[in-house]
């Protein structure tokens, strides 16, 4: 985790566990406790101390344990004492961030929950997932209030705001539920898969919408996979009312900020815009791991933009959260100023090197002496070089900044060893690439094109003329990676298949099902 002040001068960094880290959030009310959604069925909550003359500390406070797969998303309540959660099981749950209890568990949607919303106090919250659909929940009877969008295409983001008096919200179709609290005059946001962005409105952008959120009652952002901004007015939005675009980088979270706004990219860059374009400020740089998640708070006594890393706490990790491969101890100082004294000049006394055992003085070359003018070897370096799928396909070079630690020190062989970011198309696999296409139930039975994306830029459209069921797997030969000994040949594109149910089937529906598969 980074700790980004936005006076560049004060810049802080605190190290988080090192595991891919999809979200990060911090408690409203102070700097009480942050919760690190990671690659697998665990919340890790981590409870972090800052004072205004001490560095910040972090330790784990909590291991919130009750998701079946990947947990997506997670987020405060804002009374800071309940964390809500949506993870690829396609559960929605809510916990006591007091005792890592699993209070509320939401079941109904058909695919993974990619982002949630809070209204107001959080009496209601809401979800969007892969299955297309948005839905309205109420905490008190822990009960969904219905399904208040179905796109028929993964949702990827959602945000709920106030709008402007002036913007005519139309009248429900159904009354409202007498357990909907908060919702009256509120806009829904979603941010479509299939390059839509919809609200009281449709917009259509230049790729798949990753995420969305409000800058005020009438000014709204949304990001793209292909790098583009769009701030629109939600009384018209015909015509974006800028784009902004600082790479091809997939946008991945925005936050409002004064009056401009924080965005992050695939790439790892972090930056903060003004609504006049006329200061941009780098947070953090690209060549970096993905910066999924950034959220605002007073840290220190200055303001502080939190945002997802992957790094190794210095502490270390107690062994009860540990797995079958262990995370690292931590580093902690000794406290033994005389050892880093000896460490240093090669003993207790910094001019014994200048004189032989008998006292008289020795005439030394520069370089030969044993311990300060010695000539010594840093022990060997590791680092992960984190790089994206378009950088392995490619290829690519990078550049690292090495900093050295001063005279008579030999550089230490520095080995990077080659990591694999996060994608969000595709998952890799040896040579080949694996993709999951969301298709309906009637397709996947009466056959469908699935559009897929190559990482070379590329629209293929895979015809699917077999009967699809959960395990079957499409093989499209020579659209995966390129081969290590021969770049010439690729390996293969590897189709699954996420299939969407209808939810609900009329009389008419069931006889003609019946007479089609029962007869």
């Amino acid at each position: 985790m980074y700790l980004l002040p936005l006076r560049p001068s004060q810049i802080q960094t605190s190290p988080l566990p090192e595991r891919k880290a999809l979200n990060l959030i911090l408690c409203p009310h102070g700097n009480a406790q942050v919760f690190q959604c990671r690659s697998s069925n665990k919340l890790l909550g981590v409870k972090m101390i800052t004072t205004v003359l001490a560095r910040s500390s972090l330790f784990f406070q909590r291991l919130l344990e009750g998701h079946v797969y990947d947990v997506n998303c997670c987020r405060f309540f804002p009374s800071g004492l309940v964390v809500l959660s949506g993870g690829m099981d396609a559960q929605l749950k809510v916990w006591s961030a007091e005792d890592a209890s699993c209070v509320v568990t939401f079941k109904g949607h058909k695919g993974g929950i990619l982002d949630t919303a809070i209204v107001d106090r959080g009496r209601n919250v809401l979800s969007c997932s892969r299955d297309g659909t948005a839905c309205l929940w109420d905490c008190g009877k822990s009960a969904c209030l219905g399904v208040i969008a179905d796109c028929g295409s993964p949702i990827n983001g959602i945000a709920v705001g106030t709008t402007d008096d002036s913007l005519n919200l139309g009248t429900p179709e159904k009354p409202p539920s007498d357990r909907e609290i908060g919702t009256e005059g509120k806009i829904l946001l979603l941010a479509r898969e299939d390059k839509k962005l919809q609200g009281v409105f449709l917009f259509v952008g230049s790729d798949a919408f990753n995420c969305c959120t409000f800058l005020s009652s009438t000014y709204i952002l949304a990001g793209t996979q292909d790098g583009n901004i769009y701030q629109l007015d939600v009384r018209n939005t015909n015509t974006p009312i800028q784009v902004v675009h600082r790479s091809g980088a997939p946008v991945l979270s925005l936050l409002p900020y004064r009056d401009g706004f924080v965005a992050s990219q695939g790439d790892g860059t972090c930056f903060v815009i003004q609504q006049d374009l006329d200061y941009v400020l780098d947070l953090t740089e690209a060549d970096c791991d993905p910066v999924y998640k950034k959220f605002l708070s007073y840290i220190g006594g200055f303001e502080a933009v939190v945002i997802t890393r992957t790094f190794l706490m210095t502490g270390g990790i107690p062994e009860e959260f540990s797995d079958d491969n262990p995370w690292t101890a931590g580093y902690v100082f000794h406290n033994n100023p005389n050892k880093v004294f000896r460490e240093f000049f090669g003993g207790d006394n910094p001019f014994a090197e200048f004189f032989a055992e008998d006292g008289s003085e020795l005439i030394v070359p520069f370089g030969g002496l044993r311990g300060r003018g010695a000539m010594k070897q840093d022990p060997p370096i590791v680092r992960d070089l984190y790089l994206s799928l378009e950088d392995l396909f490619y290829g690519c070079t990078k550049k690292i900044k090495i900093s050295r630690r001063g005279p008579n020190i030999i550089p230490a062989d520095i080995t990077f060893v080659v990591q694999e970011k996060l994608h969000p198309r595709f998952k890799r696999t040896d040579d080949n690439l694996i993709f999951v296409a969301t298709v309906p139930l009637g397709k996947a039975l009466t056959g469908c094109a699935v559009p897929v994306k190559t990482l070379d830029g590329r629209l293929l459209n895979i015809p699917v003329n077999d009967i699809v069921d959960p395990k079957y797997c499409k093989v499209v030969p020579g659209e995966g990676m390129p081969l290590l000994h021969d770049p010439r040949r690729k390996g293969d594109l590897l189709i699954y298949f996420d299939i969407c149910f209808p939810k609900k089937l009329t009389p008419d529906q069931k006889t003609l099902l019946r007479s089609a598969l029962l007869s």
